[in-house]
């Protein structure tokens, strides 16, 4: 082998979030209520929302006991969306999203919303924009932690490299990632900071300009 191309450096330019996409852009309140009501959920209770893709081992229980643990603090009506990116193709997940509805039917309040090959993409950004807090599946690059703090929406997270960059501190316990969503729920305040401050370093440094800039690097 060419010893110059196997001794060459690599890097990693990590995926930015496109503000641009259908699943990012500034929705109406009147249509982020109509696709929430289509979606099935109660705009007079609050929600909260996990965004993450469906493989065939990748059910969220991890949030639905982040979920449990905040509602046992109140206020018991709490939803939850579980919003699962599927391929068109993959069989495996199909079979997936008929274990997690089953799953999710047997408990009060969650709802399974599928984005199919993005066309549920309106869905989500209307969901994630309604939601009081999001709650991180761990993912790799954690975009859905991005995706939700881009709109503003506060999220809670597990410890991570994702989360170091766009949150700070996470914390490893459900039940104390429960403690944290109730109190953004409870408190629309600091909700509303922590989604401030969140966006501003989405914009800074997750978009796919940032991409785009490091791609540019690479080749310069």
């Amino acid at each position: 082998e060419d010893a110059s191309f196997v001794d060459r450096e690599a890097q990693v330019v990590a995926p930015g979030v496109d503000p641009q996409s259908p699943r990012h852009l500034e929705l109406p309140l009147r249509n982020i209520g109509h696709l929430a009501r289509g979606a099935g959920l109660d705009l007079e209770h609050p929600l909260t929302v996990a965004v993450f893709d469906l493989g065939a081992d990748a059910l969220p229980e991890d949030a639905v006991d982040v979920w449990r643990a905040a509602r046992r603090r109140g206020p018991g009506v709490l939803q939850l969306a579980l919003c699962a990116r599927v391929a068109h193709n993959d069989e495996r997940a199909w079979h997936a999203i008929g274990e997690l509805t089953d799953y999710a039917n047997d408990l009060d309040g969650v709802h399974v919303i599928a984005d199919v090959a993005g066309h549920g993409d309106g869905v989500v950004n209307a969901v994630q924009r309604l939601a009081r807090a999001a709650i991180a599946v761990d993912q790799g690059w954690g975009l859905p932690t991005a995706e939700a703090l881009l709109k503003g929406t506060p999220v809670v997270a597990a410890p991570g490299p994702a989360t170091k960059a766009l949150i700070g501190r996470g914390v490893t316990a459900a039940s104390e990632r429960g403690q944290r969503l109730h109190a953004l729920v409870e408190d629309p305040g600091l909700a509303a900071e922590q989604g401030r401050d969140g966006a501003a370093k989405v914009r800074e440094r997750f978009l796919v300009t940032r991409v785009v800039r490091d791609l540019l690097g690479l080749l310069a």
